[in-house]
């Protein structure tokens, strides 16, 4: 099924978009079928339905996404991003390689450290070092953490308004499984956004030493 989906949608697609997308239309249709009677049934689709699922899962995951980035965005701006965060000392990388950041700056960026220290100043120095560690090809591990970044934001998303939905129609156990459950993906989005900003400031601080690699 992944396959068949990729020669439509990339890797990403597929797994920050399409999949919270479908979870929802699912959620949907196990919870109130009567919102959606026409909707394709899993347990005996056709190959053409499968697909306007898949089409429909697509926008349904985009629609989905919309307020999980405001949601994001407005946590970040109050608790910092973990890119611009981890540059700092006790946030996660060694007090070694936070020593190293200044130089690493300037030599392979060739930007000046802001003076001002703070997120909104570090984030154009961030993007320029995703840019420079794509370039070398030491993206790898990235494009997976940020691939099921989406994918937990997505889901936790599509869960809280499924356990909203279960509130609604006072399905209770429900509810209290939709909430468990976005819980859980809250906690794996927050958990995959830190290894995203580590390994960025890892294979950034490691741009030049050619034993390295993604």
């Amino acid at each position: 099924m992944e396959t068949k989906l990729e020669r439509v949608f990339d890797a990403y697609e597929v797994t920050a978009i399409v999949v919270p997308g479908a979870s929802l239309l699912l959620g949907l249709w196990l919870l109130a079928p009567q919102l959606l009677p026409e909707m394709f049934n899993p347990k005996d689709a056709s190959l053409g339905e499968f697909g306007i699922f898949a089409v429909a899962s697509f926008c349904v995951g985009h629609i989905v996404q919309a307020p999980a980035n405001v949601i994001t965005d407005l946590g970040w701006r109050f608790f910092g991003r973990p890119t611009e965060q981890m540059r700092k000392t006790g946030c996660g990388l060694p007090d070694a390689a936070v020593a190293r950041i200044p130089d690493q700056v300037t030599t392979a960026l060739r930007m000046r450290v802001p003076a001002d220290d703070t997120d909104v100043a570090w984030k154009p120095i961030t993007a320029q070092m995703a840019v420079a560690v794509a370039n070398a090809s030491r993206d790898g591990r990235l494009q997976k953490y940020n691939g099921n970044f989406g994918l937990f934001r997505g889901l936790t998303t599509s869960l809280v308004l499924l356990a909203a939905l279960a509130g609604y129609e006072h399905v209770w156990v429900a509810l209290g499984m939709l909430l468990l459950l976005a819980w859980a993906t809250r906690f794996r989005m927050k958990r995959f956004s830190g290894y995203y900003a580590r390994e960025l400031w890892m294979q950034f601080l490691a741009l030049g030493d050619s034993s390295g690699g993604a």
